[in-house]
Parts: structure tokens; C-alpha cells; sequence
């Protein structure tokens, strides 16, 4: 299984976002600008590319993401989420022992919020949240 890190984000030049965020397989970045362009570069076997749009909104560059990853899987991350090194193997582990999920939702490490740190399937409502 091929796992694509999917990133949203405003008004980024180039690429460094792919390494602030600890991304370290394949990754796309959509990213708001002003102008349209795509940019693509491999780093040993993994593909960062980068796609500009003028269109705004984060449903539409979460949209845009989905229908031109490769991955897989696809983890869908905001541009201030910095990654674990190993989350490749987590992920991957997760979705070989629920290999019948079609969404698994994981909690970051600093949300702020309180959730439950158990497993637990998750109702068409409770995942629109």
C-alpha cells in the first residue's frame, strides 16, 4: 500500500512546507495563490508535487487533493501539522489491521481538544465532525 500525505495551504513559493511538516513519503500540496502552476520533484523514490490554484476555500483544495492523489492511502493534513518519522508505519499498521475501513480518523498529538483515546467506529454523522 502506497500512502500520499495530502496538504492544504495559502500562498506558499515552493516546496519547504513538505519539509517543515516531516513529510517524508509521497505528498501533495495544494496550494491557494494567485496564479495557477504545478510543481513536481522527486527525493529519492518519493514524489512531493505541488498544485496552485486561485480557487479558495479548504473543502475545494481537500476536493482538488483527493482527485489528483496517487496514494493509496491518503492522510489529509493542514499546513501547521507537523508529522511523527514513523507515522508511515503507524498508519500503514492501522489500516492492515482494519483493512475493511474506508476512512480511519487519528487524533494529533497537541488538538487541544479531548478525545477519546480508544478505538471506536465512527456513524456517517459522527464523521462529518
Amino acid at each position: 500500500m502506497k500512502l500520499e500525505v495530502l496538504i492544504s495551504c495559502m500562498r506558499q513559493d515552493d516546496l519547504s512546507i513538505i519539509r517543515r511538516s516531516n513529510v517524508l513519503t509521497d505528498v501533495l500540496v495544494i496550494n491557494q495563490g494567485d496564479g495557477e502552476d504545478t510543481i513536481e520533484d522527486t527525493v529519492g523514490n518519493h514524489c512531493f508535487r505541488m498544485i496552485s490554484t486561485v480557487e479558495r476555500g479548504l473543502s475545494k483544495s481537500r476536493n482538488m487533493a483527493l482527485r489528483n492523489a496517487t496514494g493509496d492511502i491518503c492522510l489529509i493534513c493542514d499546513d501547521d501539522e507537523i508529522l511523527f518519522d514513523d507515522y508511515e508505519e503507524r498508519i500503514l499498521k492501522v489500516y492492515k489491521e482494519h483493512q475493511d475501513a474506508d476512512i480511519i480518523a487519528f487524533q494529533i498529538d497537541d488538538a487541544g481538544k479531548g478525545y477519546p483515546r480508544h478505538e471506536r467506529k465512527l456513524n456517517y454523522l459522527s464523521s462529518l465532525k
